[in-house]
């Protein structure tokens, strides 16, 4: 419908009431209203279609740009890189961090390793170096990673396991100093209400005692933390060098002061035996006289220790046999 005014101001003029056109109410004519579902199914379309869009931009993004995660990629998969670094430049590989090993005789016996070390310790006096090693011979066979014969039949367990729970900390530093285990005893009770002393003896000298133990479990420590002679090398209890220089360290204190001297100047094999058992280990005395019997007994295996360590052995008789014809 047009209208036409006669000058500017007739635009404002209200139409007349006649002039309204009239609206049919019918409710056939009224717009259609969209369903529920048509709604939430108009707006999923709508959101799957702005992700569909988002895709589609990042890879013309990443397609497109240079420095995109793609391209990148892209670059570094065709490139040959080991070309383009000459020969002999090439950087130096990261170390790698190893389990330290366990050390090693390097071909000798125990028993020549033990025999080497108390020689020198005794400037080559061999009566000393007999006395010791005739007793360390009897307690454990010049085994260093050794476990008394009672606890290896009472726990069910050999030396080595024994050893390398020790050296794992699976057996805890308590346990190897009191020799105890859950639910066993040999009578002795302990601190601990739930354990029981078992009197476990370890190493060449069957150390038995908790101070002796600890001694020795310190020592260990000593000696292969940062700094000690088997730092290089894993802990390890039963070690033959560690336990050799404990040996050495023990003659060396001020509380076997007196039964180093007094082995040093024995007249004979017997007595040196007799020094170490009365003054360091103390074992039990099956025969009741102050271990004098126990030391013949232990000094009859001297010549079975020449025999395998000493390199003169035998020289001398050879030597006797040659002045004796000599003065015939």
């Amino acid at each position: 419908m047009r209208y036409d005014y006669e000058d500017d101001n007739d635009w404002l003029d209200e139409p007349e009431e006649s002039e309204i056109p009239e609206w049919d109410y019918n409710e056939n004519t009224r717009p259609a209203r969209k369903s529920g579902k048509k709604k939430r199914r108009s707006r999923r379309m709508q959101v799957l279609i702005g992700i569909a869009a988002a895709v589609v931009l990042f890879v013309l993004f990443e397609l497109l740009v240079p420095g995109s995660f793609l391209k990148r990629k892209e670059v570094i998969d065709s490139s040959p890189l080991m070309e383009k670094i000459p020969e002999g430049e090439l950087a130096p590989a990261e170390p790698v961090i190893q389990e330290k090993k366990y050390a090693s005789l390097d071909g000798m016996t125990e028993e020549q390793h033990l025999w080497n070390v108390l020689m020198e310790y005794f400037n080559g006096n061999k009566t000393a170096v007999l006395g010791v090693m005739c007793n360390l011979k009897a307690e454990s066979q010049f085994k260093a990673a050794c476990l008394e014969d009672y606890n290896n039949e009472l726990w069910e367990i050999d030396d080595t396991v024994y050893t390398e729970r020790v050296n794992r900390r699976t057996i805890e530093r308590r346990d190897f100093l009191e020799s105890r285990f859950n639910g066993k005893s040999n009578g002795y009770v302990n601190d601990y209400e739930e354990w029981v002393n078992l009197d476990g003896g370890y190493g060449y000298a069957q150390v038995t005692s908790y101070d002796k133990k600890e001694a020795l479990y310190r020592f260990a420590d000593q000696w292969f933390s940062p700094g000690g002679e088997g730092e290089e090398y894993r802990f390890n209890i039963g070690d033959p060098r560690m336990q050799a220089a404990y040996l050495i360290q023990v003659l060396e204190s001020d509380e076997y002061k007196y039964m180093n001297y007094m082995i040093r100047n024995a007249q004979n094999v017997v007595d040196a035996c007799f020094y170490w058992l009365k003054y360091y280990e103390i074992p039990y005395d099956p025969y009741c006289d102050d271990y004098y019997t126990l030391a013949f007994e232990r000094a009859d295996s001297a010549k079975s220790i020449q025999r395998a360590c000493d390199p003169d052995y035998g020289q001398e008789d050879k030597k006797d046999e040659k002045t004796a014809g000599t003065d015939e």
